[in-house]
């Protein structure tokens, strides 16, 4: 199941990110033949040139195997979206992103930052100075890196015995193999490590296996955490191994029950502070725009929730662009938003679904009534939340709900009576 979610993750990201290229980046589908007549009369073709990429970056579409030394000379970051395999095999010195449906392999020099994404492998041959490598297959490093490497991978992520890499490497991915040098740390998540090589910092992963071939190939320091029994202490007898403990509790113990109580006081009370305060206003103004918008408030919430990731990612990625003046304030709006929202979510959607019930079947008034019924309302949403096999889709149904409450709240207007 890990592995099918890992690579599904993969499909979608690709496929939005192609989608979001396809909109803003106007491409040259055909190069354009220029000439000029010499002194002799003579006409020549001039050799690609910059001018002749149209749009904000150079991008490019391929549905057959690409190689670098057949493209055009480009001083602009890039974009590669390629059908077949990627081969580099000419030197690169601008930085760019790759998609390829088939394995890429980087046979020359690699300057600036790179980011790739294969639904295959990837294999480092030549210098290469820094990236972000996530491929549905193995990953392999076989050269000289000048700085850090993020890799993520469905497979195996291999540093061959002649790489060595001086900064430090993120890895995200089934299993790891050290055999040549790390002049940084190797920190991340994996399900087994194996080296047999030499990591000049520390060692801090979470994983499920660790061999370690002697007591010399690590340097720094040693922090593990894993569910199984690791026993590295003949080795390096100060490396720290977390044993994480697997506690079944059931969900409808005293000690939740009795949080949820509590937790359904405080939003009552909550609940009742904003409608004193508001005299009641500010729920039947929600409530006016969700009868109105209904439609959008499902599809905003939805969209908020599910998109999470591409989102990130797309952000991630203009920052990495030189955008991170308008990027950086955006993702910690959005987070923020989602966060918050997400913490709310059942005293959000309680107060609507109480102020609906009692607007329609409630005939008495007043504050007893509400502080009864909201919390009644707030406890049996928090109960259903952690009800078996359900309760997930129920709490999905709330975050997806809440968003859209407070999304049409802020950007739709009451319309009027």
């Amino acid at each position: 199941m890990k592995k099918t979610s890992k690579i599904l993750t993969f499909i979608i990201t690709f496929v939005l990110i192609v989608a979001f290229s396809l909109v803003v980046c106007k491409v040259n589908a055909q190069e354009v033949e220029n000439s000029v007549t010499n002194e002799e009369g003579k006409t020549e073709e001039n050799e690609p040139q910059d001018n002749k990429v149209e749009g904000i970056f150079d991008t490019e579409y391929k549905y057959e195997v690409y190689k670098s030394s057949e493209d055009k000379n480009s001083y602009l970051p890039f974009f590669r979206f390629v059908n077949e395999r990627v081969i580099f095999d000419s030197k690169i010195t601008n930085m760019g992103v790759t998609f390829a449906n088939k394995s890429i392999e980087v046979l020359e020099e690699m300057k600036n930052s790179q980011i790739m994404f294969s639904s295959d492998s990837i294999r480092i041959n030549a210098p290469f100075e820094r990236g972000i490598l996530i491929a549905n297959g193995n990953i392999t490093i076989n050269s000289n890196v000048s700085q850090n490497l993020l890799l993520i991978s469905t497979g195996v992520i291999t540093i061959e015995e002649n790489a060595v890499v001086n900064g430090d490497i993120f890895v995200i991915g089934n299993g790891v193999e050290i055999k040549g040098t790390v002049k940084g740390s190797i920190l991340g998540v994996l399900d087994s490590c194996s080296i047999t090589g030499h990591i000049d910092r520390d060692l801090r992963i979470s994983t499920k296996t660790l061999n370690i071939a002697t007591n010399e190939n690590i340097s720094g320091n040693i922090y593990v955490e894993t569910f199984n029994n690791i026993d590295i202490s003949n080795l390096y007898p100060n490396a720290v191994v977390k044993v994480q403990e697997v506690k079944e509790t059931s969900p409808f113990s005293w000690n939740n029950i009795f949080s949820m109580i509590t937790t359904a006081l405080i939003l009552t009370l909550v609940y009742i502070l904003i409608t004193k305060k508001s005299n009641g206003k500010l729920y039947e103004m929600i409530v006016n725009k969700l009868k109105s918008n209904s439609v959008f408030a499902v599809l905003s919430g939805t969209i908020i929730l599910l998109a999470i990731l591409p989102i990130m990612f797309l952000l991630l990625l203009l920052s990495f662009m030189g955008l991170s003046v308008i990027t950086i304030p955006l993702m910690i709006v959005y987070i923020a938003f989602v966060v918050i929202v997400g913490i709310l979510d059942v005293f959000i959607v309680g107060s609507l679904m109480y102020k609906y019930i009692k607007n329609k079947y409630l005939k008495q008034d007043g504050i007893t009534t509400d502080i009864i019924g909201s919390f009644v309302v707030y406890f049996v949403l928090s109960i259903l939340s952690i009800v078996p096999y359900v309760g997930g889709y129920i709490t999905l149904v709330l975050l997806i709900a809440a968003n859209g409450i407070v999304f049409t709240s802020i950007f739709k207007k009451e319309k009027n009576k």
